[in-house]
């Protein structure tokens, strides 16, 4: 393997060059404070000014660079801040590296960072080999590197040796799983792997293995059951030679795309058989996984289907009972009433001492055979189906017939699949085991043998009852619930997935964790978080503090929007200066529009994110024709037309060539790549940090979208609030205080968005935010928010900041029964006090949980997911709610105290908001409805539309910085600044979607600023 190209010639020069300082950072870096003029008594004036220059490139860009390259502004400033005379000229010659060495252990003092060491570059590649087997982009590896040592506080190396480190962890990954495999795998291993391609009937299962049906008919069933079993067989004779390779499951997709995108031919032609049957064999293990993941996905939506269907028609058949039974229910009240009546008289009767007893006996049968007479038949109709109804209610035989009368339909979709699953046997509830079992054995009927313990009593009465359904299929249809409940609750799970095995095999194995524990501390940046005792008490000492604090200004009226009605209160919502109606729509309208294509075109000069789109084979590079067609493919998937109207739309421009590139270019992983290129590009400019929060605090924000599903997935979920008769997904976007947009994903429209927003916000802290970097806010609404969250995102160094819709209905709660007992009475008054034993008991597991999340061994949204229904784990879940709600309570205090918050939350919440917009601006095809899917491609499909819409928002800032620069007058360019401040960017007035799109026509350039001057625009 070549030495890797991990950064063009132009970035690589710019990483290791000294940073060029703007006018602001130059104030703040190249400043002389107390320390420092001590230090500097009686130097020299080389020196003095050596030192500011040294500790100001420091600052920026946490290394030491040679002084003889420093800008000549630079020198002047420092040496006016010293007070040497104009006319000084530094030398950096006659500033010794004795001297040099001397001020650069002062430095480091001063800031508490350590040089970079031979032990340290042991920390960085064991890092960067975690990384590489996690099959992080190498540039993402590069730049996680240069993270680490900042979290460090230890200094930068230069770009060859980060090169060099990422280079050998590559080498070392490849090179180590290849020599394994040959190793640990023979000839009978690798024959019927190589099969698949070398034999042409085993190459029509290799197709058919290539993409997983999304159908739950009952003949997509039986097939996928079908393929199921063959690449279980093909797993299962391959696995003891895939162990001793400890591939993680980043590492299997990764040689397991090698075997995907290339076609048959291309397989064939490969002349190593080791390596070729090595891919064939990760390809076998991850479509096992994925098969397997897929099967329990559609059974668990054909069963859901199946009791919401019974749940909805006993609802519908209860109400029509009802209202058929309303007049003989009526007659039966009358008749009760009656009986009341005659039961009284009678009872008159026999009291009656002054009538003999054969007067009154006669009165009494005279009185009876009255009240019988005047019955009808109605009513002895209407007592025999109150008591079959009574009956059924009380074993729910109502739904249970419905269930039970769909058992053709399940029975023949759902028994295949059941069959074909292979379930951890030793991790899961020995009944249900036995069950399926038994079920596998394919008997007809019922017999003496049949296992029954899986079921509760009354099910078990189910079974014996009469039914329109066989007694076999009653039992399997219950047999199919349990399992269903089984998965849910973790009593149930699978050996070999991605998504459903134990909950600890997604962790770090605990015995690695307890050997080295403090290095994954380390290498997770949770060093803060060691001492639990000692953070939860900062935290609740502040929160006692809050609430004696607020409590005296709600008592003094002082909380702007607070009104205390009765014993509840109410908070007003404050609107933010924002309006995106006015200034940047109209002054973009000014510019004539231009297409789609040109803008993508014109922003890939500036930021160059088509270089992110990686051709898998090395150093290939992008011609201006295959541009031309990725921007086209972008395109297609972005705006939802699809290959077919793109190409009728594009002139030269085929559907085959679309697909192609599409294929070979664009995955969820290079996409959101290219997307982070187009952030860091808003990031570099001038004019989008007016939008900072004044505190200095970096505010992001996201929300969910409902995206109807127009073909078969077992993604989408059908909920007629949001998607009527269709069914559908959600795409969870999230954006900063830019308005750029950072991440997406997609989850199901039945999952809470909480979890899946602490996966963005961990990507997003590896890459784009650094933890520490600056205090970080997250907001979202309802949706985005629970306790356990606030806890998560606690550890990520992102405090959550939601905006609740009853804000007063919210429980808070106190640290102490002190705090507790005193607040008693007040406007806002803790009923509850926090559990700190519970939270320090577990305060280890949720290190090793976070760590887990933090470093890439899971993600974030499946281990909440399955800590929050998992019996065996609930306490750690339990223990992460305990503290997040401490977390809460903190924040609602706040939120209640400070005005200018809850301003910048509906901001920053506005602005996402209007993100959506532009969603549906952006993907207009095909009436916005999805023609894909798979989990894979509907993510892709998200990531181009979230692409798109950064790229307009990117041209939106050129072109607004554009004009500024223009600007002569200070004041008229101030007034613009000002009006821009106080709107959006998310805007696409000046932009063409529609019509034919000529590729073949080169883009022109819109903007007369370099992009240097856009950069260095006076914002204030």
């Amino acid at each position: 393997m070549s030495d890797l190209n991990i950064l063009s010639r132009h970035r690589r020069k710019a990483f290791d060059s000294i940073p060029k300082l703007a006018g602001n950072e130059r104030l703040v870096y190249i400043s002389i404070d107390k320390n420092t003029r001590m230090h500097l008594r009686n130097k020299n004036a080389h020196r003095k000014v050596g030192f500011l220059l040294l500790r100001a490139y420091f600052q920026a860009k946490g290394r030491f660079f040679d002084l003889a390259s420093a800008y000549k502004r630079d020198v002047g400033f420092a040496v006016k801040r010293l007070g040497l005379p104009s006319s000084f000229d530094f030398d950096a010659s006659k500033y010794s590296q004795t001297l040099q060495n001397e001020d650069k252990n002062i430095i480091l003092k001063q800031f508490g960072w350590q040089l970079y060491r031979s032990e340290f570059a042991e920390d960085l590649t064991s890092h960067a080999k975690h990384l590489v087997s996690r099959r992080q982009l190498p540039e993402k590896i590069l730049f996680a590197l240069l993270d680490y040592c900042w979290a460090k506080r230890t200094t930068i190396p230069n770009y060859p040796t980060l090169s060099d480190i990422v280079t050998n962890a590559f080498r070392s990954f490849e090179t180590g799983v290849m020599a394994g495999w040959a190793q640990s795998s023979n000839e009978e291993v690798r024959r019927p792997l190589l099969n698949l391609v070398e034999s042409t009937k085993q190459s029509k299962t290799f197709a058919s293995l290539r993409k997983i049906d999304q159908d739950d008919s009952w003949r997509a069933m039986l097939n996928n059951a079908n393929l199921l079993e063959i690449v279980r067989d093909l797993y299962l004779a391959s696995e003891e030679s895939l162990k001793p390779l400890n591939l993680t499951p980043e590492g299997v997709k990764h040689f397991s795309e090698q075997a995907t995108k290339k076609d048959l031919a291309q397989l064939k032609r490969q002349k190593d058989k080791n390596k070729l049957s090595l891919f064939l064999a990760a390809f076998v293990q991850d479509q096992f996984y994925q098969r397997q993941d897929a099967m329990l996905d559609a059974f668990k939506k054909i069963i859901r289907n199946a009791i919401n269907t019974a749940k909805k028609t006993d609802l519908t058949a209860r109400a029509k009972t009802e209202e058929e039974n309303l007049e003989s229910n009526r007659a039966m009240v009358d008749s009760a009433k009656q009986s009341r009546a005659v039961l009284r008289q009678i009872l008159s009767i026999t009291k009656d001492e002054d009538k003999s007893f054969y007067e009154r006996n006669e009165q009494v049968m005279q009185l009876v055979e009255a009240f019988f007479s005047s019955e009808t038949d109605d009513i002895d109709d209407a007592c025999e189906r109150f008591d079959v109804n009574i009956s059924r209610l009380q074993k729910q035989r109502g739904f249970y017939h419905y269930l039970f009368n769909q058992h053709t339909g399940l029975v023949r979709r759902l028994t295949p699949a059941l069959k074909a699953l292979t379930f951890d046997r030793e991790n899961s509830d020995a009944p249900l085991i036995e069950a399926i079992d038994w079920l596998r054995e394919s008997k007809p009927l019922l017999d003496e043998n049949t296992p029954q313990a899986f079921l509760r009593k009354s099910e078990k009465d189910l079974i014996q009852d009469e039914s329109d359904a066989p007694a076999i299929s009653r039992w399997k249809i219950l047999l199919f619930c349990h399992v269903i409940e089984g998965i849910r609750t973790k009593k149930l799970t699978l050996k070999y997935s991605y998504r459903y095995r134990l909950d600890e095999s997604y962790l770090i194995p605990w015995d690695e964790w307890l050997s080295e524990r403090d290095s994954f501390i380390k290498r997770a940046n949770l060093e803060n978080f060691v001492n639990g005792a000692d953070v939860i008490q900062a935290i609740g000492s502040r929160l006692n503090t809050q609430y004696k604090q607020v409590n005296d200004l709600i008592d003094k009226n002082k909380i702007i929007g607070f009104r205390k009605i009765g014993d509840s209160w109410s908070l007003k919502n404050l609107e933010p200066d924002f309006d995106e109606s006015k200034f940047i729509p109209n002054l973009l309208s000014e510019k004539k529009a231009v297409t789609l294509y040109e803008l993508l075109a014109e922003v890939d000069k500036y930021s160059g994110y088509s270089t992110s789109l990686q051709h898998e084979s090395e150093g290939k590079e992008l011609s201006s024709k295959k541009l031309k067609h990725i921007y086209a493919a972008l395109m297609s998937l972005g705006t939802n037309l699809g290959h077919h109207n793109m190409a009728r739309a594009a002139r030269n421009i085929t559907e085959k060539q679309l697909r192609d590139i599409e294929k070979a270019w664009l995955t969820p992983e290079s996409i959101a790549k290219a997307n982070d290129a187009l952030v860091e590009i808003i990031q570099s400019l001038s004019l989008p940090t007016i939008f900072h929060n004044h505190d200095g605090e970096l505010h992001t924000s996201s929300d969910g979208k409902k995206v109807v599903v127009a073909v078969n997935s077992l993604l989408a979920n059908f909920s007629y609030k949001y998607y009527g008769k269709e069914q559908g997904v959600s795409a969870n976007s999230f954006t900063d205080e830019h308005q750029a947009f950072f991440h997406v994903n997609v989850l199901t429209s039945s999952d809470r968005e909480a979890a899946y927003m602490l996966d963005g916000m961990v990507e997003a802290t590896r890459t784009l935010y650094p933890e520490g970097e600056r205090p970080h806010l997250h907001s979202t609404d309802n949706h985005g928010v629970t306790d356990a969250v606030f806890a998560g995102l606690h550890f990520i160094n992102v405090s959550l900041a939601p905006r609740y819709k009853k804000l007063h209905k919210q429980t808070i709660y106190s640290f102490d029964t002190r705090t507790r007992d005193a607040m008693k009475g007040r406007a806002l008054s803790p009923k509850s006090v926090i559990n700190r034993t519970r939270i320090l008991k577990q305060w280890d597991k949720m290190l090793h949980l976070m760590a887990s999340i933090k470093l890439g061994y899971c993600s974030a949204s499946h281990m909440f997911r399955l800590l929050s229904v998992s019996e065996k784990s609930s306490e750690l879940y339990k223990a992460m709610q305990e503290f997040g709600r401490l977390i809460k309570s903190s924040f609602i205090l706040s939120y209640i105290e400070q005005p200018e918050l809850r301003r910048n939350i509906q901001k920053q919440l506005n602005r996402i908001e209007l993100g959506q917009k532009l969603s549906e601006a952006v993907f207009f095809g095909r009436s916005g409805k999805l023609m894909v899917g798979t989990p894979t491609e509907i993510q892709k499909a998200m990531a181009a539309k979230t692409l798109l819409k950064n790229a307009i928002i990117v041209w939106n800032y050129l072109y607004l910085s554009d004009y500024c620069c223009q600007l002569r007058n200070e004041s008229q360019k101030q007034d613009v600044i000002d009006s821009i401040a106080t709107g959006s960017v998310i805007a696409w007035s000046h932009i063409n979607m529609h019509g034919v799109y000529d590729f073949d026509r080169s883009p022109g350039r819109s903007f007369k600023s370099s992009i240097s001057q856009m950069r260095a625009l006076k914002v204030s």
